[in-house]
């Protein structure tokens, strides 16, 4: 179980649905704001009642390829659509971060992007 309000809130990355809608997912790989084990599945096949999942009008590949922290994090179907990204890699416990102020930059860098982009009607 995650205990760090970091760790558990913030995101560590997005995952697609098969309807095209992004969820946001912790650094366990569970919903944002969710830190049980017994919930510890793939986000973008499961949670689909109990996660938010929104479609962004203008999340391009390259968009998703800017918030992905490098080429290793981003994860593709068998089509080779992004199906998943990571905005960032290294400890768990970010908080023992050597320049926490330049990864934090970073980091809202990415989710200020994110949040920016309009969502779809659906």
């Amino acid at each position: 179980m995650l205990n760090n309000y970091f760790n558990i809130n913030l995101p560590y990355g997005i995952s697609r649905n098969d309807k095209g809608k992004w969820m946001s997912f912790n650094r366990a790989y569970l919903p944002v704001g969710f830190n049980s084990n017994d919930l510890n599945l793939s986000p973008g096949e499961n949670y689909l009642k109990d996660a938010v999942y929104t479609k962004y009008v203008g999340l391009t590949e390259e968009a998703l390829k800017e918030l992905a922290c490098n080429e290793f994090a981003i994860q593709r179907d068998n089509s080779g659509l992004i199906v998943e990204i990571l905005f960032y890699e290294g400890d768990p416990n970010l908080m023992s971060q050597i320049d926490r102020a330049e990864f934090f930059n970073k980091y809202f860098e990415k989710i200020n992007k994110l949040s920016k982009l309009k969502k779809a009607k659906y």
